[in-house]
């Protein structure tokens, strides 16, 4: 199934239902089971207009790839379902390898482009307004991830003000929006001191940098890519530089490089960055990293080395007695708590017929659990007839701790553990329930 076929599904289901564009979609990927990998958000607040992103998993979406890739980043417009739906959608995410790797894993390399980390903006019009959104948010004003306070929104004004040094408007953005093309989608990259994950750029562009990048422009509804519209010369841009296939490798070797992009579909970086993307989530607050390294569930990298190479002066918390709290063991203890309470609950609500691989759920007992749990217990009924379907036997403790750390995004696990650390009744003991407090009020913070 692609993405077309889920907008048909919709739009025959909108013919027999009153729900919302949004529910009615939502609905849509629950019934074949790809939400929570694909997700929908309202943009603008409207049931119409909706932005529909993957959330960059990789493990357990073999069964419905091809879609999951397709929609990185879509934005769909069922305001006329006789018309155009689909607004734009980004390309699909490259396959990350190393320098190492990628003169074995392409056959053939026709060019590359230099890429730059950075947090992509989507500039457009639509319907009397201009739209700022990111790749997985719709308002960067409500966007924020490396610093602590500020939104991307004040970031990509800051770079304006920067580019526009004697306003001409009010609005920092109309002295944008006015250079720009109504039928077109705009894909810029922010690149802001303020804003790195896991490439400074202070060598390049000084200390305090605030510089814009143009990505690429397309058309909307076609999704054709076009030229840059001489852009740049109005405009203090940065253009991603071409780079011909006999001089990759000595770019790869430059330190002011983060990566390149070859042939559109392999992301290409030096082993230290790779390394550092893979054992550093690159969050501000280091106890979201650090919950990140242990659902990794890595063999070669665990929390204590988290806080060696990135976190050494990281300040410990302590329990009731004043006892310092080794952050190891308030992750495990609270995720292995988390893993009994969902399996318990599953055992308790789940019948499982091996012989069918069907299951059958007390409705009963479900219907008075918060949602929150409900959701899971759904999920991990679904997992038992797809993910571990060859087992032929009920989940296990082991499944479940499977699942919790690779079926979930980081923000649902938070989300339990919020519940949970507010939330009595579940035989949690009581050392086990200081470790949920102390981590719940440490991810907060």
């Amino acid at each position: 199934m692609l993405l077309n076929d889920i907008i048909n599904l919709t739009i025959k289901e909108k013919k027999i239902n009153t729900l919302s564009w949004c529910n009615t979609l939502l609905n849509v990927l629950r019934e074949y089971h790809y939400w929570p990998a694909l997700q929908i958000k309202k943009i603008n607040n409207s049931s119409e207009l909706l932005l529909l992103h993957n959330t960059y998993r990789r493990k357990d979406i073999e069964s419905f790839k091809e879609l999951y890739d397709e929609c990185r980043s879509v934005i769909l417009d069922f305001s006329d379902p006789e018309d155009k739906i689909i607004l734009s959608k980004s390309n699909s995410i490259p396959e990350r390898i190393s320098d190492k790797e990628y003169l074995k894993k392409i056959e053939k390399i026709d060019y590359g482009e230099i890429i730059y980390d950075c947090t992509t903006i989507y500039v457009y019009f639509h319907k009397n307004m201009w739209y700022f959104g990111t790749t997985t948010v719709p308002n960067i004003d409500y966007s924020k991830f490396t610093h602590p306070i500020k939104k991307y929104g004040m970031m990509f004004d800051e770079i304006l003000n920067k580019i526009f040094k004697e306003k001409e408007k009010e609005n920092i953005r109309e002295n944008l929006t006015d250079l720009l093309n109504k039928d077109n989608i705009y894909e810029f990259g922010i690149l802001h001191y303020e804003n790195t994950h896991y490439f400074d750029y202070s060598n390049l562009y000084g200390k305090n940098y605030k510089k814009l990048i143009l990505i690429k422009i397309k058309e909307k509804y076609s999704n054709k890519l076009i030229n840059n519209e001489n852009l740049d010369k109005n405009l203090d841009l940065i253009i991603p530089e071409k780079i011909n296939n006999t001089l990759i490798e000595s770019y790869l070797n430059n330190n002011n490089i983060y990566g390149l992009l070859i042939n559109d579909t392999y992301k290409v970086s030096n082993n230290s960055i790779i390394f550092h993307e893979e054992t550093d989530h690159g969050n501000p607050n280091p106890w979201r990293n650090m919950l990140w390294i242990y659902l990794q569930n890595r063999n070669d990298f665990h929390i204590n080395d988290y806080i060696k190479t990135y976190s050494n002066n990281l300040e410990y918390p302590l329990d009731n007695n004043g006892n310092v709290l080794d952050p190891t063991y308030i992750i495990h203890t609270v995720i292995s708590n988390i893993k009994d309470i969902l399996f318990n609950l599953y055992i308790s609500t789940t019948t499982y017929y091996s012989q069918y691989n069907r299951f059958k759920m007390s409705k009963d007992i479900d219907k008075k659990l918060a949602p929150i749990l409900q959701y899971h217990l759904a999920q991990l009924r679904y997992s038992q007839i797809t993910i571990f379907k060859d087992k032929k036997v009920i989940l296990t403790n082991r499944e479940v701790f499977y699942y919790i750390c690779n079926c979930n995004t980081l923000k649902n696990i938070i989300a339990l553990i919020h519940y949970f650390a507010n939330n009595n009744g579940y035989d949690i003991p009581s050392k086990a329930s200081i470790c949920f407090t102390v981590l719940n009020n440490l991810l907060v913070n």
